[in-house]
């Protein structure tokens, strides 16, 4: 087995657009086989364990698709997209306030449109939900990552660095499927396009995905709170 445990993501071989389609379909399918299986009793919660059982298979199968092409395993893969690295903290340290201002503007943003679309009380029986914290700090930031500045990024980035970039904040954004979302999540999408460019890996732009998902979720059940208080 080729060890390769010091490289970057950018080092690796990557299946690129080929893994954003083979994600995608792992994501859908599970989701469709929950509203098969489920059918009539389909609830909240048979939902969030189907949105569960669907992002724990496609970050299987990203991953899974990176150890073939580069002869790892599944755990030096995950290590390669998760483990930070002092050229990371210094680039964070250095970019902090814009990371910091796009964070809160944008999460306060997303939950005010959250809040438009879901009733407060619904708001609060998802957060008491624990898969819910699952899907929002892990499993969507994790995912969505691999997805977007994994696979999408590689498969511009024949095209150009500053190409990727921009080819990968579109395929991020889309992903939302609401327009309104998706000028919400544009400035992050291409915050995170451009940590992904600057440091060649997916680490830091996890790390601040899931510090997004975090702020927005808290924002989101405070404002709920509020709402719903006599």
């Amino acid at each position: 087995m080729v060890d390769r445990t010091g490289t970057t993501w950018a080092d690796c071989l990557s299946p690129g657009f080929a893994g954003v389609l083979a994600s995608l379909a792992c994501y859908f399918g599970a989701s469709f086989m929950t509203v098969v299986v489920l059918g009539a009793k389909l609830t909240p919660n048979g939902l969030m364990v189907g949105s569960v059982v669907a992002g724990c298979l496609q970050v299987v199968v990203s991953v899974s698709m990176m150890a073939s092409r580069n002869e790892k395993t599944l755990g030096q893969v995950f290590m390669l997209a998760l483990r930070p690295s002092r050229a990371h903290l210094r680039i964070a340290r250095r970019y902090v306030w814009v990371v910091g201002l796009v964070l809160l503007a944008s999460s306060c943003l997303s939950a005010a449109l959250g809040h438009l679309y879901s009733p407060s009380q619904n708001v609060l029986e998802s957060y008491a939900n624990p898969l819910s914290w699952l899907v929002m700090i892990a499993l969507s930031p994790l995912s969505e990552e691999l997805l977007v500045r994994g696979f999408a990024y590689d498969g511009f980035a024949k095209w150009g660095e500053w190409t990727a970039l921009v080819g990968s904040t579109v395929v991020g954004c889309l992903l939302h499927l609401n327009p309104l979302k998706m000028l919400v999540v544009l400035p992050l999408q291409l915050l995170l396009g451009f940590l992904r460019k600057t440091t060649a890996d997916l680490a830091l732009p996890i790390a601040v995905h899931v510090g997004y998902n975090i702020v927005v979720a808290l924002i989101g059940l405070v404002w709920a709170a509020v709402a719903v208080a006599p």
